[in-house]
Formats: C-alpha cells, sequence, structure tokens
C-alpha cells in the first residue's frame, strides 16, 4: 500500500506507474493523479509552442513540396505526350493506364508530400499525356458522350 502524494488515498501499489520498471521503482502520485497531472503539463506546453511547432511543420511541408515539384519537373523534362508529341511540362499529365490498379494521384501525392520513391511506383503505372489528349481519353473510357 502507498500513499498518494496529490490526493493522500491510500492505494495499492499497482494504481501506481513505474517510474523505474528494472528497479520497480514507483510514482509518488497514483495513475489518475499523474494523468491528470501530465494533462495539464502538456496542456501548458501545447498552449506556449504549439504554434511554433505548426509555423515548422508548415515550413518543413513547403520546402518538401518545393522539393517534389522539382523533382517532377525534372522528371517530365524530357518527357512528351504519347498521343500528340507535345513536350511543354506545364501540361503534361499522368494517365492511370488501368484506372482500377491506381494507389493515389501523383498530385495529390505532392500535396500529400509522400516520398519521391513512392510516387515513382505509381508514375510506373502511368502513360504521360497532355491536358487535352487526357481529357479525350478519359471522357471516352467513361463514355461521357454516348446518348447526346
Amino acid at each position: 500500500m502507498k500513499v498518494c502524494t496529490i490526493c493522500g488515498d491510500t492505494k495499492n501499489e499497482r494504481d501506481y506507474y513505474y517510474r523505474d520498471k528494472k528497479s520497480k521503482k514507483l510514482h509518488s502520485q497514483c495513475k489518475s493523479c499523474y494523468t491528470v497531472k501530465r494533462r495539464e503539463i502538456w496542456r501548458a506546453h501545447y498552449h506556449k509552442y504549439g504554434s511554433k511547432y505548426r509555423e515548422r511543420a508548415v515550413e518543413r511541408n513547403r520546402k518538401i513540396k518545393s522539393n517534389l515539384r522539382g523533382q517532377m519537373l525534372k522528371f517530365l523534362a524530357d518527357k512528351s505526350c504519347i498521343e500528340c508529341g507535345i513536350s511543354d511540362s506545364r501540361v503534361l499529365e499522368f494517365d492511370h493506364i488501368n484506372p482500377k490498379a491506381k494507389s493515389f494521384s501523383i498530385t495529390r501525392a505532392i500535396n500529400d508530400t509522400r516520398k519521391w520513391e513512392n510516387i515513382l511506383l505509381e508514375i510506373n503505372k502511368c502513360q504521360i499525356l497532355c491536358a487535352n489528349c487526357h481529357k479525350i481519353r478519359t471522357a471516352e473510357q467513361q463514355g461521357w458522350y454516348k446518348n447526346i
């Protein structure tokens, strides 16, 4: 039996977290008091530093996205549309050869800051088309104009 230093209740040792499991040392606060205390400490810390964490995360993601966009432009630099042959990387898009095998959108992957290796695996499931040819092919695949 042990007395909690916060609530003053006498409780079983199983109602205390281990401070050091090897030497079987227990915290001086019971589990419920310890949890409340840690939550208060965390909230105070997050209130004080949360905006800095968010700013760092936004900046880190901005750098990752910029790097991924650069890698994408390098990848598309020597590519051209397989239908019409246009090679302007500003209009080139990825068309999944088998739409059922599509795991994710390439553009979405860049915005989600996925790893370049994973993006390349998805690119291998695609063919490169310009925006116009891509729209036409998608319309034909999905039968958009059958009823007109």
